[in-house]
């Protein structure tokens, strides 16, 4: 019998009626009505099923069709549309590779810009999936190789590709990793081999990991993007034009914010180096609150976007922006500031008691108090009265600010 899913993909004229018929009902509890003598592959395999199915809609609303097959781990891995959408549109070229395929919806994405992607990939199993979905999403251009990345490599030879997509596997024997030596394959190590195979090189990193660290662990950086979406850091790509001697070169970090479809709200690009930015700090905050959104706040430029759009800092060092008049088109959130209090206890119990205010958002930044603390402490609940941060002023005393989210 074959493996899940692929046992699948031969009774989609039965199993399809019956996740369309379950599509809102919890897997473990599919698996508790459905008698086994009704399907054609274990109960177990289609409640699985089921589940991919489930979160493939919200990962995948435009790209999921009926007949893809997925595996819990594949999806948890792979790319979300919106990151697919944008990466469908980054770079043009003849041939690219796809050193790392997974379920393959990244060089599902690389396929539409370039006349032939040489998926590669280690586990079979995952191979026949990928070509399988492949099938169903109509991709043509795409050649499979059952064979992990640095064994694939070393058997290439006078090929010079456009573009090689690495997102090395970021999972081992002791969970989760993040840092490119524990990461499978550590792309550090095959550097050589891609700088004889490649013109341009692009590494999807943790969104964890540090942009100066990335720097220093990986040469002939040209770009770096951190992506986020709803404001939640997403991916990390980092653009590599591999020279066979390292020339120096100014390294550009780009912010850039997706909806959930992959539309793009803004873009910002500056060089690494913000030694031409500068923002004052503000004597006191103003009418208004910014705060940045994530992509930002981890490319580290919100001195520059700060100094684009005429705001001061509430504090040295803070991301959090202030202005007297509104700034409508901030790349982040933006809220009208309604008080400002010295960080004491009592004062501050009496503003909340006086305003009623009982369900907030607290934010904090360079502060001693974790917001599950401050939470407890002031008898407060998660809610929409107000947002409440608690961080430090121009003279780095405690405070806290009130405000009200703007919408725009």
């Amino acid at each position: 019998m074959l493996p899940f899913p692929l046992n699948v993909k031969h009774h989609f004229d039965v199993l399809l009626p019956v996740l369309e018929a379950n599509a809102s009902i919890a897997p473990s509890d599919f698996a508790l009505r459905i008698k086994p003598s009704e399907l054609p592959i274990p109960v177990a395999d289609v409640a699985h099923l089921l589940d991919c199915y489930q979160r493939a809609r919200d990962k995948f609303p435009n790209i999921h069709r009926p007949k893809l097959l997925y595996t819990r781990k594949a999806l948890e891995q792979s790319s979300s549309e919106a990151l697919v959408k944008y990466k469908s549109n980054l770079i043009q070229g003849d041939i690219a590779v796809d050193l790392t395929g997974g379920l393959g919806m990244d060089t599902f994405a690389l396929s539409g810009q370039f006349k032939k992607v040489i998926y590669v990939e280690k586990d079979p199993n995952v191979v026949e999936i990928a070509r399988h979905n492949h099938e169903v999403l109509g991709c043509q251009n795409i050649t499979y190789v059952c064979e992990d990345a640095e064994t694939w490599l070393n058997s290439c030879t006078g090929t010079k590709f456009d573009l090689m997509y690495i997102d090395p596997s970021r999972r081992n024997e002791h969970g989760r990793q993040f840092l490119l030596k524990d990461c499978e394959p550590d792309v550090r190590l095959i550097l050589p081999q891609l700088y004889s195979l490649t013109k341009k090189l692009v590494v999807k990193v943790s969104p964890l990991y540090d942009i100066k660290q990335i720097t220093r662990e990986l040469p002939d950086i040209e770009t770096i993007e951190v992506i986020s979406v709803h404001n939640e850091v997403k991916e990390i790509l980092v653009h590599c034009a591999l020279q066979e001697i390292s020339v120096e070169r100014e390294i550009r970090i780009k912010a850039v914010r997706l909806d959930k479809l992959g539309q793009m709200i803004s873009m910002h690009v500056v060089e690494i180096d913000q030694s031409n930015y500068a923002i004052e700090t503000a004597d006191q905050v103003g009418n208004y609150l910014y705060e940045p959104d994530a992509a930002i706040i981890k490319a580290g430029i919100t001195t520059s976007v700060g100094s684009v759009f005429n705001l001061q800092r509430v504090s040295d060092n803070s991301i959090y922006l202030t202005s007297e008049e509104f700034c409508p088109i901030f790349p982040g959130k933006s809220y009208e500031v309604s008080a400002i209090l010295p960080y004491k206890s009592k004062h501050i119990a009496a503003y909340l008691w006086e305003h009623q205010l009982e369900a907030v958002h607290i934010h904090k930044r360079d502060f001693p108090l974790k917001p599950e603390e401050l939470f407890k402490k002031f008898n407060l609940r998660m809610g929409d009265q107000a947002h409440l941060f608690f961080t430090k002023d121009a003279d780095g005393a405690l405070i806290m600010i009130c405000a009200q989210l703007v919408e725009v």
